[in-house]
């Protein structure tokens, strides 16, 4: 499994406080099944969170070094989690922030109480200079999470969606979780993430995690979710869309995979 949103680096955001707190959260992600992270800090412009893609890209490799040396088999891309800002294609131009692993893809994430004035403009002006954006977890969202139809809207202008592990099972309450399940069961997500803060339990692994999927939206579908877009972002590709249960097409697929 590739995980595209972790805060698995040390010291600047909200993650682990500590490198040995960083080991012992990337030992927990690979004992369940993760080879793959995408390490996203949060980049908030003017704020404590604002560490310049030059130092990640550096913890990224140092955390890379300790983790062969210790066998581990985990391998840690660089990337960010940016905040939404009208500074963002000169940041990205600067070279302050980053793409997930030096791909066409960049994660972004906005507040989770309003819906910015400026977020369709700025996704539309990021696809002008050739990059994709991940709208990191709208699903927590407080104004969007009403309405399922503002994500297809989102996602008819290009952007990609990217709904959270721990939204699905409960931990921000019935209204995201019921709102993740539908907007799976629509095909209104391309990939589902850990999000991963610190060491938790709350990810069980990934073989349970596909069999729950599969559960709400089929083997095919969850496939892509977890392992096949992951993988195509970091090959630069172009993502796979989900079959909509109920539709057809995915009937039939279901019907004749047994």
């Amino acid at each position: 499994m590739i995980d595209i949103h972790c805060h698995v680096l040390w010291g600047i955001d909200d993650g682990p406080k500590t490198i040995e707190e960083s080991i012992e959260t990337c030992k927990m992600l690979k004992n369940k099944g993760i080879n793959t992270i995408i390490a996203t800090p949060h980049y908030i412009l003017d704020s404590a969170y604002q560490t310049h893609g030059k130092v990640v890209i550096d913890m990224v490799k140092q955390l890379n070094d300790l983790l062969r040396e210790k066998s581990l088999g985990l391998e840690i891309r660089h990337g960010m989690e940016v905040f939404l800002t009208p500074e963002l294609i000169n940041l990205i131009n600067s070279k302050e922030i980053l793409t997930l692993g030096d791909t066409k893809y960049i994660l972004i994430e906005s507040s989770l109480n309003n819906i910015s004035i400026y977020m369709e403009d700025i996704f539309y002006k990021l696809q002008l200079e050739g990059y994709t954006p991940i709208f990191a977890h709208p699903e927590r969202n407080s104004k969007i999470n009403l309405d399922y139809k503002l994500i297809e809207k989102y996602i008819s202008n290009g952007v990609l969606i990217q709904v959270n592990h721990d939204s699905l099972i409960g931990r921000y309450g019935s209204t995201v979780k019921h709102f993740t399940i539908e907007l799976l069961k629509k095909g209104l997500a391309h990939f589902i993430a850990t999000d991963t803060h610190y060491v938790n339990e709350r990810f069980k692994g990934e073989q349970e995690f596909i069999n729950d999927l599969s559960n709400i939206i089929g083997c095919e579908n969850a496939e892509k979710l977890v392992r096949s877009n992951p993988m195509r972002l970091l090959n630069n590709q172009d993502i796979e869309v989900l079959e909509p249960v109920g539709s057809r097409r995915h009937f039939l697929r279901r019907l004749f995979s047994f």
